[in-house]
């Protein structure tokens, strides 16, 4: 994935990272990756509360980064999973990840990271 990216933006130089996929996912493609129903999945990830992945939006249509999905899935519900998916999903988080922090720049990155650094703050707010 990252020589990937590299590629484009050697030939693209202007090119801005927009989202490495998959890395947002909702049931449906949960499912569809570890060749489970739809019904199965959701009824883990809603019905697990707090001992589950978190979702990064909850609403009618929840997502969850899926590197996460599939570690609980591998370690806590014993799911076979796939080694170089569960790896593409960790660098797609990652380069995700950072991509939004470049995009929030110098002195907004500064004073975000200096208040998650304070203690007693809980960084999942």
């Amino acid at each position: 994935m990252l020589s990937a990216v590299l590629d484009v933006r050697l030939a693209l130089p202007g090119a801005t990272l927009i989202e490495a996929g998959p890395d947002y996912v909702g049931v449906s493609e949960v499912a569809d990756l570890v060749r489970r129903s739809r019904q199965n999945i959701r009824k883990l990830l809603v019905g697990s509360g707090s001992w589950g992945p978190p979702p990064v939006h909850e609403g009618s249509s929840s997502l969850w980064h899926l590197a996460p999905v599939l570690l609980w899935l591998r370690d806590q519900k014993h799911y076979s999973i796939e080694d170089d998916l569960l790896d593409l999903a960790t660098t797609n988080m990652q380069l995700n990840q950072v991509a939004r922090e470049s995009a929030l720049g110098g002195e907004a990155e500064h004073r975000i990271r200096s208040v998650l650094s304070q203690p007693g703050v809980d960084a999942r707010c």
